[in-house]
């Protein structure tokens, strides 16, 4: 792996010009003032010639791996061992070992069941506006998408076969300077449970790979007899749940029980994040500047085609990218500052495409990918990326959660708050990590515990700040009653005022004495991670670990949002779903293994004698 490392660093000088005037015909007030406010932001910090658009010698490319066959066959062990490459570029290309490449499953050409598909128009010329797109309600078939996007290539370069880097100079000519209106149409985020996805799955393994499409630039299948394709844990319906990744035990059940997994044993699947997202992408059309749901990490697979472009921000500038969005759109009275209006939003609209030469003149690096057929590009929790098609192509993606990502999925939780729901809970994945500590490697584990630790520290603070009482989690109204009643009893009874601050919690989850014990307590614990938690109605962050309800509302929040609940009843509580000494009995549990580790590696290399 050591070569790995030696890549090439490129530097380069870039010059600065006063941005030229943009001019936009039948724009509305509102989209003047968004355009006003993104000149207003290029000409303060000293905007690029709009002229230079030659990223290909301007940005630094992010390096390529090629992995051998056994480094290829993990994916969480492979992100691990190319951490420090990922955590500078916030990105790695990976090309898969010699022979490994999937046949195409789909048939896009089919006479008798076309697929159909949903697509969405963008338009160039306001995507420095932060426009959401439009969704036309008819549905296309490939075949009128292909032809799509050949008849828009031949009407944008209609004397020449262009490269990579001269589409890549016209779409940025067209969106900085918007000379006129173009739009473009994109098919993005389709479900591959509805139209199917590009890998073959273990119920279509057996049948015959369907070829290309004949102007698509795709790789020889050159299938090896060692690869099997339907189990492969690169193979994107297997990758977001396999072995390392926090999703591995993530599901959900129904509160008697039942499960939701459909009988397949994977759980509860949400579409992009756990299951893939299938693209079909024409020339120009583009991906705006985003980081992935809870700030997962997104492993995307082009299976055929044209080029993809992608630019790339290192999570630790993704502070700093945040502001600079935030800076390029108008603070007038239908544009409110962050927290109050979209501009505070904008970050999860996923329609906002800047220069990244308005990046790098505000010093945040933006590096660099071509992304080309039987290429993978994994992208680093939090790394913001944006990007375009240079041409008829299909990839697909997934989101993965491998340990390292703990950390930033602990800051998606304070990015999101107030702004947006997560799909995930990172509480969840804690405590089922957790749950599951038997086996981890210790680098992993050490992860996994820091995570513990603090969410322990966090709901032993909130719950003590509580004024009401704190009850585990019941399914019966009348048990609920009864133990209300019975804590305000004891309460009057003692005349203690700091028994309401954190009342007496019930720990059966870790009742019983040895291994009997632990089990009793896991399985109880895991039985209650999986059941759903709803969203606070105030922060709409997950109710995960406790909530405060009553029984005469529907109002729920969570314990930091205590004094926002609606209720003013003697019934209104807090619910919880472990009790602190379970909690803490889990920490110690994570923790035995580690100290374990600790003293091993002292006592095989003792410390020098005084």
């Amino acid at each position: 792996m050591a070569q790995w490392m030696d890549f090439p660093y490129t530097s380069s000088c870039r010059r600065t010009r006063k941005p030229q005037s943009l001019y936009v015909p039948n724009e509305n007030q509102e989209e003047r003032h968004l355009r006003i406010a993104l000149r207003k932001s290029t000409t303060e910090v000293g905007g690029e010639d709009t002229a230079q658009r030659d990223f290909s010698s301007i940005l630094e490319e992010v390096p390529t791996i090629q992995p051998t066959v056994d480094e290829f066959r993990n994916p969480i062990e492979l992100m691990e061992r190319l951490a420090a490459i990922g955590e500078k570029f916030g990105v790695v290309k990976i090309r898969p070992p010699k022979g490994w490449k999937p046949p195409y499953s789909l048939d896009l050409y089919s006479s008798s069941s076309p697929m159909r598909f949903p697509i969405r128009e963008q338009h160039l010329h306001k995507l420095q506006m932060g426009k959401a797109f439009t969704f036309p309600d008819r549905l296309w078939t490939f075949t009128e998408y292909q032809q799509m996007n050949e008849d828009f290539m031949a009407s944008t370069f209609p004397d020449s076969q262009p490269s990579v880097d001269v589409i890549e100079s016209e779409y940025w000519r067209i969106v900085e300077t918007q000379p006129q209106p173009v739009t473009v149409c994109y098919a993005a985020d389709l479900d591959v449970r509805t139209y199917g996805s590009g890998f073959p799955s273990p119920k279509s393994s057996s049948a015959a790979p369907h070829t290309a499409p004949a102007t698509a630039t795709a790789m020889e299948d050159t299938n090896g007899p060692e690869f099997d394709y339907a189990s492969d844990s690169w193979n994107l319906l297997n990758l977001a749940r396999s072995d390392g990744s926090l999703f591995q035990h993530f599901r959900y059940e129904d509160n008697d029980g039942a499960g939701d997994s459909g009988g397949d044993g994977k759980g509860v699947e949400i579409p992009g994040v756990t299951v893939p997202w299938q693209y079909f992408g024409m020339m120009f059309s583009t991906f705006c500047w985003h980081t992935e749901d809870n700030f997962f990490a997104s492993i995307n697979y082009q299976h055929w085609g044209a080029a993809k472009v992608w630019y790339v921000v290192p999570p630790s500038k993704a502070t700093a990218m945040e502001r600079l969005m935030k800076k390029s759109l108008v603070d007038t009275s239908k544009h409110k500052t962050a927290g109050q209006g979209s501009v505070g939003t904008v970050l999860h609209t996923l329609a906002l495409q800047l220069s990244p030469s308005l990046l790098t003149s505000n010093k945040i690096p933006v590096y660099r990918i071509v992304q080309q057929a039987n290429e993978f590009v994994v992208l680093w929790p939090r790394a913001f990326h944006a990007g375009l098609n240079t041409g008829l192509n299909c990839n697909e993606a997934c989101n993965v959660a491998p340990p390292l990502w703990l950390k930033w999925g602990y800051e998606a939780l304070i990015s999101y708050r107030y702004y947006r729901p997560i799909c995930v809970p990172h509480e969840q994945l804690v405590i089922l990590a957790a749950i599951h500590y038997e086996g981890v490697p210790v680098d992993r584990l050490f992860l996994i515990l820091d995570a513990l630790i603090r969410l322990f520290h966090d709901e032993e603070s909130m719950r003590r700040r509580s004024t009401l009482p704190q009850l585990p989690f019941t399914l019966s109204l009348a048990a609920y009653r009864q133990a209300i009643k019975k804590q305000q009893q004891q309460q009057q009874q003692k005349g203690d005022t700091e028994s309401s601050q954190l009342p007496q919690e019930q720990s059966g989850e870790v009742e019983g004495d040895g291994k009997a014990g632990v089990a009793h307590m896991l399985h109880r614990m895991k039985q209650l991670a999986l059941l759903r938690s709803p969203d606070c109605s105030n922060c709409q962050m997950a109710c995960f670990t406790g909530c405060v309800m009553c029984p005469h509302t529907t109002d729920v929040v969570c314990l930091s949002c205590e004094k926002a609940h609606i209720s003013n009843s003697a019934e209104k509580t807090v619910l919880y779903r472990f009790s602190l000494p379970c909690l803490r009995a889990l920490v110690d549990l994570v923790s035995a293994p580690l100290k374990r580790h600790l003293d091993e590696q002292v006592k095989a290399n003792p410390p020098p004698p005084p």
